[in-house]
């Protein structure tokens, strides 16, 4: 003879399977809002140079890697943070102005040594940052929601700043067209003062 679900555990499913679907939203959310704030820094360096950055996630990886080992070896959060960006915007110029930029005519080319170095970068990290996984810290602090449902602090944090750079990011140059205007300031850091004021116009 089957079992007869009771009304009590009729509400506990369905309590469970809100707070899941509720913590599923907010993973979604989140992942989200890290893919545009990814495709936010291929756009702008597009904008820049015309070439689209494939070495954006090794350059990125470097950052995280030397931010971590430098949390490791004793540095405060912020002064690891400080030099992880430092080292991945360093690494990044490196990549846009001495491969990109100099093939700005033929994007092809560009993007082929643009990977190229990515994977060069890949080989270089790997000898540098030996260690299978790096320790960083992050923000244990969880939302527990009926039903089940665990929110974390993190993934709350990533759809602030998404959020922050959605609504702040277009005023940066002066309403519509402010992408393009930032596009224009990092393309004119190559470029003679007066191709730009011919571009701006």
């Amino acid at each position: 003879m089957g079992h007869i679900e009771t009304n009590q555990e009729r509400g506990l499913r369905g309590a469970v399977t809100t707070g899941i679907l509720i913590q599923l939203t907010v993973d979604t959310v989140a992942a989200a809002a890290l893919y545009a704030l990814v495709a936010l820094a291929v756009a702008l360096a597009y904008s820049g140079s015309g070439v689209l950055h494939l070495a954006i996630g090794q350059v990125a990886i470097g950052g995280g890697l030397t931010a971590a080992a430098a949390l490791e070896h004793g540095a405060p959060l912020v002064v690891g943070v400080l030099i992880g960006v430092m080292v991945g915007a360093a690494l990044s110029a490196g990549a846009e102005r001495g491969l990109a930029a100099r093939r700005q005519d033929r994007p092809l080319i560009a993007a082929v040594l643009l990977i190229a170095a990515a994977v060069v970068l890949q080989e270089v990290l790997s000898g540098l940052f030996p260690k299978p996984a790096y320790q960083f810290p992050t923000m244990p602090a969880t939302v527990h929601v009926a039903g089940g449902g665990l929110i974390h602090a993190s993934d709350l944090l990533t759809i602030t700043v998404a959020g922050l750079v959605a609504v702040c990011g277009p005023g940066l140059g002066g309403g519509g067209g402010g992408g393009a205007r930032a596009g224009l300031a990092v393309r004119g850091s190559g470029d003679s003062s007066g191709a730009v004021s011919g571009r701006g116009s």
